[in-house]
């Protein structure tokens, strides 16, 4: 069985190098590189495991966070937290 990983960040060079690295342990990587598109992608192909940016334009990754919790098809994929940003995020 191939894992599904879904790969969410605004900086295109951060999808890249988590979905290259990725592959190459064998997952399969569907890249996106905005909130609204991480809930899309979400709903409709139900990864095993969502890497999520914190600071996106729009929809951020706390609130997609939420709105992925608030579902009952979404609410049991894990998420992972990935930021550049140094210091704590503000919820």
């Amino acid at each position: 069985m191939v894992y599904t990983i879904l790969a969410i960040d605004d900086d295109p060079s951060i999808v890249h190098l988590l979905k290259e690295n990725l592959e190459q342990e064998g997952y399969r990587v569907l890249e996106g590189y905005d909130g609204q598109t991480a809930l899309q992608l979400a709903q409709k192909v139900k990864p095993n495991l969502i890497i999520l940016d914190v600071n996106m334009p729009m929809i951020n990754g706390l609130k997609a966070f939420e709105f992925l919790r608030g579902r009952a098809d979404t609410k049991n994929i894990p998420i992972l937290f990935l930021s550049g940003e140094i210091g704590r995020a503000h919820v």
